[in-house]
């Protein structure tokens, strides 16, 4: 079906507005530099070519839905995302999806903050202010370089509607390396959650030259709070989270942003047994920004996941293939904006990734050289990741037990596995649960008709 016209829009503006000029000239300079004539790209857009003629023509306003499809078909950053969000505001269209499904008050609303404490305690957090963070400021366009005063991140909590956009990444950036090293999400969610309601608000009542700043740092905020609320195995509330995220960094720029919600969202569509969902997640984030290799990395390592959780192992090694050459381009741009790719952090984010799809790609096989190939990944990852970041270590001996049982060495499964189970066990991220479940279930095949070993027993999470 073609669309001739939004559902929001009149049928035909004969007043060409210097707004819409602008837009039409912003559409017509990415359309041609992505090679596509406005035959194309209404076809692929699935509206009518004399629609797109006219929106080029500064004749037809764009609706934010179609500016949302263009842009991210042409990769115009979030540019003519803004300029149609621009467009309603000054018409004051306050029913447009430029309010709805971006800013301010939404026909969805957003999750209200998550159970929890709401009190913040800076003594909880450790001063990590030589870490690069990833977080880029939308103000100066550089990327944030990690906590030097705790001031500002005081201030960020206090008042939340007021804060300045560097005391707001400086309080992100603090709680992503104490999230990192506790995963104690459940005790800081409704703060998290408290502050991006605030940024909504922000968006919705600033000025219009502050609305995307805010919207970058607002979809930096959702993306966490849709990582928290996936950890503490709320499906629902994260992928509210998580879709705001991406309008948000879609309308904004926010690439960073954008691949990491795409991420999560990927994830928990493995999670509830949908690959085929979980592979359209990676190939969007792939397109979130083609020209960094980072982004492609990201994307591909989330491609090869769904690849393995479907069974398929061409699709799996061709992913795997084009991670490693992604990285092999990494430049000073790529280091900057996705530190965790990089060093040891991002070797141990790599082979943790690849070991969980090594293992998912046995247990659909069956072949025990897979999840042989699984341990030794899982035993790199190991080597690699930092002390301080004790829940990811914990996964990984659990991932590392997991393949070796199913490479046909339950025993030195349990001798690895048995020291962390009560701490696996009582851990409440949805990661280590369900790895700690495979890890039974790969346990528990091994003797299926004989009696249960007291070992195998222990690995039973269902108590």
């Amino acid at each position: 079906m073609v669309v001739d016209a939004s559902d929001t829009e009149p049928s035909v503006e004969t007043v060409a507005t210097a707004a819409q000029i602008r837009f039409g000239e912003c559409l017509r300079q990415w359309r041609a530099r992505a090679s596509f004539t406005q035959t194309r790209l209404a076809a692929t857009l699935r509206y009518s070519p004399a629609l797109v003629s006219r929106v080029e023509a500064g004749t037809r306003r764009a609706s934010v839905a179609f500016a949302r499809a263009a842009d991210s078909l042409l990769g115009a950053g979030g540019e003519l995302v803004e300029l149609a969000i621009q467009m309603a505001v000054e018409r004051r269209d306050t029913t447009s999806d430029a309010v709805t499904g971006v800013a301010g008050d939404a026909a969805i609303p957003l999750p209200a903050p998550a159970p929890g404490n709401r009190e913040f305690d800076l003594s909880a957090f450790s001063l990590r202010a030589a870490r690069p963070t990833g977080l880029v400021c939308p103000e100066h366009g550089d990327v944030h370089e990690g906590v030097h005063d705790l001031g500002l991140v005081d201030e960020a909590v206090r008042a939340p509607r007021t804060a300045g956009i560097h005391a707001l990444l400086a309080f992100l950036s603090l709680y992503d390396r104490f999230s990192l090293e506790t995963r104690h999400v459940v005790d800081v969610a409704a703060l998290v959650e408290r502050m991006a309601h605030a940024i909504n608000d922000r968006i919705a009542s600033g000025p219009l030259g502050q609305r995307r700043h805010m919207m970058h740092v607002a979809a930096d905020f959702a993306a966490e709070a849709g990582r928290m609320r996936f950890e503490i195995r709320q499906p629902s509330a994260a992928t509210a989270w998580l879709t705001r995220a991406t309008a948000w960094a879609a309308a904004s720029g926010n690439t960073p942003a954008h691949c990491r919600a795409l991420g999560t969202m990927s994830l928990i569509a493995l999670f509830e047994g949908d690959p085929c969902s979980a592979a359209r997640y990676a190939e969007t984030s792939c397109h979130t920004g083609r020209a960094r290799p980072w982004v492609l990395a990201h994307g591909h390592l989330w491609s090869a996941r769904a690849a393995a959780s479907g069974g398929d192992r061409s699709a799996f090694e061709r992913s795997v293939a084009a991670v490693f050459r992604a990285i092999e381009r990494f430049g000073d741009q790529d280091r900057a904006e996705a530190p965790w790719l990089t060093g040891d952090e991002g070797t141990t984010y790599v082979h943790t990734s690849l070991a969980g799809s090594l293992r998912d790609l046995s247990a659909r096989t069956g072949d025990a050289a897979i999840a042989t190939r699984g341990a030794l990944t899982a035993r790199t990852a190991l080597d690699s990741v930092p002390a301080a970041m004790r829940p990811t270590h914990l996964l990984l001996l659990i991932r590392y037990a997991d393949c070796l049982a199913r490479s046909g060495d339950p025993q030195a499964a349990i001798e690895l596995a048995g020291p962390a189970l009560n701490a696996a066990r009582a851990s409440t991220s949805s990661m280590i649960q369900r790895d700690l479940a495979s890890l039974h279930a790969a346990l528990a095949d091994v003797c299926p008709d004989g009696p249960r070993t007291s070992e195998v027993s222990m690995m039973d999470t269902s108590s």
